[in-house]
């Protein structure tokens, strides 16, 4: 699993608690650990997009799981206010290991995937 960025004090998970939360990327493999099935939209984007990873919203703890496009963080729906920072990417094997990232900002790197 691939993160390249957080949103720090997600609102989105519980406006009470504001929890941070990263934006994890992963195989089909890897996301059928983390869900026991694909919802639709991840659904559409092997079939169309095979060569984008399939991506969560997951807060730190790693209680809440919520499955996205993996264009959600890039997209202009955040016109000036976008939630997500870059962070240092980073790889992980569990979701023990969000509790141990640091949110430290870094330069916003476009996925390959996205770029023209």
């Amino acid at each position: 699993m691939f993160i390249r960025a957080s949103w720090p004090s997600c609102e989105q998970i519980n406006p009470q608690t504001r929890p941070d939360a990263f934006w994890v990327e992963c195989t089909p493999a890897e996301a059928l650990g983390l869900t026991p099935e694909l919802n639709p939209e991840h659904q559409w984007q092997l079939e169309y997009r095979p060569d984008w990873p399939l991506c969560f919203l997951i807060s730190r703890d790693g209680q809440y799981v919520a499955p996205h496009e993996f264009v959600f963080p890039y997209s202009g729906m955040w016109n000036g206010y976008n939630p997500f920072v870059a962070i240092k990417p980073v790889t992980i094997s569990s979701l023990a290991e969000l509790s141990n990232i640091q949110i430290i900002p870094h330069h916003w790197e476009w996925p390959s995937e996205l770029q023209a």
